[in-house]
């Protein structure tokens, strides 16, 4: 996002953003609505197609760390504690993306509520051109690298901390953009790598238990 101001001390961008808060009240313009629509419109899609196969994804993360929960108590004293811990920390991982997937899920289940949060976190933003079109660009093609492209384009904007406060009075809006997406598509990589490490460990703890290593 660009700021309203030229570059200068942090208490002069952080009182333009003020005001600019101020100035905008309740108050959206037609060309806002409509560019938040032609934003909203195809994120709330994407999510809620994405349901199932997100859900495909966290199953396929889960099975291994509770499958491996059972074998590691069977294991001597060292390989116990290792065992358990890494499957504690996979677990949290795994139910943390469990929780964001439904706050997502739920976030754009009424659009028009969804829609109009964009359209009044718009109304006190100054994205420029080239950024927007970015934006709305990465959400009209969809599909499962929504969240990776947004994550890169908004990686690469400076958000003031006022305005990260006022995102955090729209409940369904925050949760796609910063810094709750940049989270969210960390999760999602951090998700993946407890799977694939995970069946992995499955694969090789299994055998080895049968013997006296562990």
């Amino acid at each position: 996002m660009t700021e309203p101001s030229e570059p200068g001390e942090g208490g002069q961008r952080g009182s333009a953003w003020s005001a600019r808060l101020q100035r905008t009240g309740g108050a959206i313009d037609a060309r806002t609505a409509e560019a938040a629509r032609r934003l909203a419109v195809p994120i709330a899609r994407t999510t809620r197609v994405l349901r199932i196969p997100s859900w495909l994804f966290g199953f396929g993360a889960s099975v291994p760390p509770l499958a491996l929960v059972p074998l590691a108590l069977s294991w001597q004293l060292w390989p116990k504690v290792v065992g358990l811990t890494v499957c504690a920390a996979a677990i949290v991982v795994v139910a943390w993306f469990w929780y964001r997937r439904l706050a997502m899920l739920r976030a754009v289940r009424d659009v028009d509520a969804f829609t109009g949060e964009t359209a009044h976190l718009l109304s006190v933003t100054d994205l420029g051109g080239e950024v927007y079109s970015r934006l709305e660009a990465a959400a009209q093609r969809g599909g499962i690298g929504l969240m990776r492209r947004m994550a890169a384009i908004w990686r690469v904007i400076q958000i003031p901390s006022v305005l990260a406060d006022h995102i955090e009075e729209h409940p369904r809006v925050r949760w796609f953009v910063p810094p709750r997406l940049l989270t969210t598509w960390t999760l999602v990589v951090a998700t993946a790598w407890v799977g694939v490490v995970g069946w992995v460990l499955v694969a090789v703890a299994y055998p080895l238990s049968a013997t006296p290593v562990l």
